[in-house]
């Protein structure tokens, strides 16, 4: 999860797994930062592990009132029910094939989960997208900020974003993740 601070609330990306671990997180920013109002969501992408979390930094009424906006890529949610709903069975036989769930607990019996040492509990949501963004290079004024939106169209339902104020956030990651499948050509701006 990433918070960024506009003009006058917070901009949450990915709001992670759980929406009790969203929360937390949310809480410990707030031991260090101004108590700003979450306005906006980003979910960079269809998997569970970047939107689940949602009910832990906002409300649906608050999105259904319009206090918070929640942004994705164009596909976003048939990508999602695609991904957890339609082929939940067989992603949930596969993560615990993966992440090694079915493994008895010792030094030998673990698995690494990329998002740490396991994968969080709790309880999951999703806030459907009041805004989509379907053109690559699309820029949004969000709380004072300029991004722009780079979709990354062959992978589906995924997006990268930049601020313009110079700071580039998970374009590194992403750009490390892609370079050895993403010809930059793809990348329309």
């Amino acid at each position: 999860m990433t918070i960024i601070e506009g003009d006058t609330g917070l901009i949450v990306v990915d709001p992670l797994i759980s929406a009790e671990n969203a929360a937390a997180a949310l809480d410990l920013y707030y031991t260090h930062r101004p108590r700003k109002p979450v306005k906006t969501v980003i979910y960079s992408h269809s998997h569970v592990d970047h939107y689940g979390g949602v009910p832990g930094v906002t409300t649906e009424e608050d999105v259904k009132s319009g206090a918070v906006r929640v942004i994705a890529p164009e596909g976003f949610l048939r990508a999602a029910m695609s991904e957890n709903v339609l082929a939940g069975t067989v992603m949930g036989r596969r993560a615990q094939y993966m992440y090694g769930e079915l493994l008895p607990p010792s030094p030998t019996g673990h698995v690494g989960a990329g998002l740490g040492l396991k994968n969080s509990g709790g309880s999951t949501g999703l806030i459907p997208p009041t805004r989509t963004i379907a053109q690559s290079g699309e820029r949004l004024e969000l709380d004072g900020l300029t991004f722009v939106f780079l979709l990354l169209v062959p992978f589906g339902a995924d997006f990268i974003y930049l601020l313009s104020k110079g700071m580039v956030h998970d374009l590194m990651i992403y750009a490390f993740f892609f370079c050895a499948v993403l010809p930059l050509s793809l990348i329309h701006i």
